[in-house]
């Protein structure tokens, strides 16, 4: 972004603004991390039920899949090893396995495989690749006998299904809101309440951003204009 804005006469200015660019646009690549930040804060403390999250190395560590959704409702960042592709004969595009956002344990013993995003304007190239992903893993799960109900994508953003666009062949993948997703595993008052607490959260980040941008814009309005 410094070279945008320097006409080489001012390098540490247009290193100020280069940096300034690059410190938002991370903020907005972390949005799904917070996301997800957020939903596991709202799961443990205002509802009965908590996330299971563990280290790759937990998942790898594991003689089962069916260790892995023992005695579980939901888990994040859930990662199928290499192992189980290997021994169904499915293709892995990771050289150790898939990770998934999220899963859901159903009262049947079902299993919902979530992709998470923050966002509903999708790539195309990635989205495709995580369409094969969810189908590998349900290939993998229904071969170990382990009932696969759902594979979804979830947006936060979006406020119905047709407003996520995905420009590739969803197969047996569906496309569904925040709320809907809240509304697999909670009751309707408690997964409204978990929308409203995201919301906040992200209104609260947003109050933050803002006071940021305010301060560092002012600051380098004043040196461009007496430069």
């Amino acid at each position: 972004y410094a070279r945008l804005f320097n006409n080489g006469t001012n390098i540490q200015l247009s290193n100020d603004i280069g940096k300034l660019f690059t410190t938002f646009h991370s903020k907005s690549t972390k949005q799904g991390n917070n996301l997800e930040e957020f939903i596991n804060e709202f799961i443990n403390n205002e509802t009965h039920l908590k996330v299971f999250k563990e280290p790759k190395k937990w998942f790898e560590q594991q003689t089962s899949l069916e260790n892995i959704f023992k005695d579980k409702k939901v888990i994040n960042k859930c990662f199928i090893p290499k192992k189980y592709f290997t021994e169904c004969g499915v293709e892995c595009s990771n050289k150790s396995g898939i990770e998934l956002d999220y899963i859901i344990i159903n009262p049947d013993k079902s299993i919902t495989c979530i992709e998470m995003k923050a966002g509903k304007n999708f790539d195309t190239k990635k989205s495709k690749g995580e369409i094969s992903s969810l189908m590998n893993i349900k290939e993998i799960l229904t071969n170990k006998g382990i009932l696969v109900k759902e594979l979804l994508i979830v947006s936060y953003e979006a406020t119905t299904s047709t407003d996520i666009s995905i420009k590739t062949d969803l197969k047996d993948v569906n496309k569904i809101t925040f709320l809907t997703f809240l509304k697999r595993f909670l009751e309707s008052p408690k997964a409204h309440e978990g929308k409203i607490y995201l919301k906040n959260k992200f209104e609260e980040c947003a109050d933050e951003n803002l006071i940021l941008f305010r301060s560092e814009v002012t600051n380098l309005l004043d040196r461009i204009n007496s430069s």
